[in-house]
């Protein structure tokens, strides 16, 4: 999950949060608005992670030890 912005993860911990969001946002934005690109990523690009491994970075200069993935949007 991004560290900076809402989560629609389906399925795991934090699926309640995840169901919340996506309902608030369409029905606030609607469909066509709704930022579906984050929410196949949150979903589903953690199965290219597990096949290709994760693509990884330092979002924090101020801290190296937090590195995250820049396909799935979760901290390693």
């Amino acid at each position: 999950m991004g560290a900076c912005r809402e989560g629609y993860r389906l399925y795991g911990k934090a699926w309640k949060f995840g169901w919340h969001h996506i309902f608030k946002n369409i029905k606030s934005r609607g469909v066509k608005k709704f930022n579906w690109k984050l929410a196949f990523e949150d979903n589903f690009m953690f199965l290219v992670c597990l096949m290709f491994g994760h693509q990884s970075y330092v979002p924090d200069e101020y801290d190296p030890d937090e590195i995250a993935c820049k396909r799935c949007h979760r901290w390693l």
